[in-house]
């Protein structure tokens, strides 16, 4: 006879979710608990879905003073409440998920397998969060009776044992399924309400100094980051891994002074065997002009091979693309060219897959650029056979400066942000050229999108129409094209726009070519103050949207299509 799983969930208003995050949880079995958590927001129906699935189903209250939030106030509890509704059943085993949570048929199978064989409590399993770009291990399944819920937010499974001690719980690591988390898109003021509800239990819970650290730090709130992270350091009972983070992001926000090093190199001593505060203090070196430490550290840092089950800190684009991308950047602020050009070429060698160039101009914004670089790579699905550069005019002199480490071209100031994609393209390598700014956000897997939607046609002078999430009108504001494309017409951007109406030009040369490949299911969503209130106005912007560059470059436009 099988073990019984109950698979229990906890739901805010999850009506566009709940459907499909039941379809996930019935695969493992056909005992569902959903507790209804959503505070003072008027529900959605969710649970209408839930109990017509056939679910167990309650709610969980927010306490009396926290009524009115609209948000749960204490995600512990109400994971309680789920479990406290399964002990009510004869399942022999419990398992949490959450509603923008997806299994796969075959990981569903072996779930149950896993149990089946399991000898120990706990089963340890891997939990895949692409819009994080990393996997982490998370504690998934537990035998009846073992575990509970604690800490309000961010909360986490702790032992229940009859003898009161936690030696008895025994854990296994399972690798035969993943868990993977899929949310419509991302959710925002996530880390406003997680902030709200640690204040609200500070009091009793001091141990959330750590967490008001992460979250504050994480909306770029550094005042407030710094305070509690100083006071988690503090606390003596504080989880090596816990302080290791602290550490690393203190030392960012100490970036421009000395005291960024030192906070590093007592990292070190704390966890030696991990990647990220080796990165970080290679990255701080380069800043302070320390060129040869840097190539030392970052040299080092490549020592070190990624942990069979790693921390749930654990930073996977250092330990893939950006800590050997790292030795690359340190060479070259040696002023070892030469060398930094090897290493990137054999970066690229790593990857069979098609290669695809990012073209990115930017202007006065260098902090936003590495960003936004960031950003592009890891949301890659394969970051090695991704080139990327930066085009930065000759005269943006502190631009040049913070970008010189990174593969960069300069243009002259005088061609604009069309002279700087231009120049980019002449210097490009690969197969699939894309046009990006400061303001671009990528959809996950963006790389991978994009080849499919070229298919068998990569090879011929083909231009793809994106989706920017602003435009309706069908303009190519994002190029992305084929070498073969860029080979046939000589150049990317016609030089004789500088910005405005050269994505027109674009759009209506590859019109007239019949080249456009329609893919409106690539997203590269476009923050421009234009459409985003929310995105402030700075020079470039305003330097880009001249009016009487409009005027001008209209008037070419029209001439050179006999519009008028």
């Amino acid at each position: 006879m099988q073990s019984k799983i109950a698979v229990c969930l906890i739901a805010g208003n999850e009506k566009a979710l709940i459907g499909r995050a039941l379809d996930s949880a019935f695969l493992v079995s056909d005992l569902v608990v959903v507790v209804q958590a959503t505070g003072g927001a008027q529900p959605d129906g969710t649970m209408d879905v839930a109990r017509s699935r056939g679910c167990i189903v309650g709610q969980y209250h927010n306490n009396p003073a926290t009524a009115a939030w609209p948000f749960v106030d204490d995600f512990a509890a109400a994971r309680n409440e789920s479990f406290r509704l399964a002990l009510q059943t004869d399942a022999q085993w419990l398992m949490w998920m959450d509603c923008d949570d997806v299994i796969s048929h075959e990981h569903a199978k072996a779930i149950r397998q896993a149990v089946e064989r399991c000898q120990e409590d706990w089963i340890l399993a891997e939990y895949d969060l692409p819009m994080h770009g990393k996997k982490v291990w998370r504690e998934r399944l537990f035998r009846r009776g073992t575990a509970a819920w604690a800490n309000g937010v961010h909360e986490k499974c702790v032992p229940v044992c009859n003898d009161g001690t936690q030696n008895s719980i025994k854990v296994r690591v399972c690798r035969d399924f993943v868990i993977r988390h899929e949310p419509l898109e991302n959710k925002s003021g996530s880390q406003e309400r997680n902030i709200n509800i640690m204040l609200w239990c500070y009091q009793e819970a001091q141990h959330l100094a750590f967490y008001l650290h992460y979250e504050h730090f994480l909306l770029k709130k550094h005042e407030e980051a710094v305070k509690y992270g100083l006071e988690a350091l503090r606390m003596e009972q504080l989880d090596g891994v816990y302080r290791y983070e602290v550490m690393l992001n203190l030392a960012v926000l100490a970036s421009e002074n000395a005291n960024g090093q030192d906070i590093l190199q007592k990292a070190i001593k704390i966890c030696p065997t991990r990647r990220e505060a080796y990165h970080i203090l290679s990255l701080l070196q380069m800043d302070a002009g320390q060129t040869q430490d840097a190539v030392e550290t970052a040299l080092k840092c490549r020592q070190i091979v990624a942990p069979k089950v790693p921390e749930w800190t654990h930073r996977p684009d250092v330990y893939g693309w950006k800590s050997e991308a790292a030795l690359a950047w340190a060479y070259r602020c040696d002023g070892k060219n030469d060398k930094a050009a090897v290493i990137e070429a054999e970066l690229l060698e790593l990857s069979d897959k098609p290669r695809i160039t990012l073209l990115h101009a930017t202007r006065g914004r260098w902090a936003k650029a590495i960003g936004t670089m960031t950003e592009w790579i890891n949301r890659a699905s394969d970051p090695f056979r991704v080139e990327h550069f930066f085009a930065v005019d000759e005269d943006d002199v502190e631009s040049l400066e913070k970008l010189r480490r990174f593969r960069h071209v300069v243009s002259k100031a005088s061609t604009y942000s069309v002279g700087a994609w231009n120049r980019a393209a002449e210097a490009a390598t690969g197969e699939i050229l894309v046009q990006i700014a400061d303001d671009f956000e990528p959809m996950l897997q963006w790389d991978e999108a994009i080849v499919s939607a070229l298919g068998a046609q990569i090879n011929e002078a083909k231009v793809l129409r994106v989706n920017d999430g602003v435009r309706k009108d069908g303009l190519i504001t994002a190029a992305v094209v084929t070498r073969a494309w860029y080979d046939k017409e000589g150049v990317l951007f016609d030089p004789a726009f500088r910005n405005v109406y050269s994505d027109n030009d674009l759009t209506m040369r590859a019109q007239k070519a019949n080249a456009i490949i329609e893919a409106p299911h690539i997203l590269f969503k476009h923050r421009h103050p234009i459409a985003d209130a929310s995105v402030p106005v700075d020079a470039t912007y305003e330097r880009g949207n001249d009016i009487a560059e409009y005027k001008r470059a209209k008037e070419l436009y029209d001439t050179k299509h006999k519009l008028v």
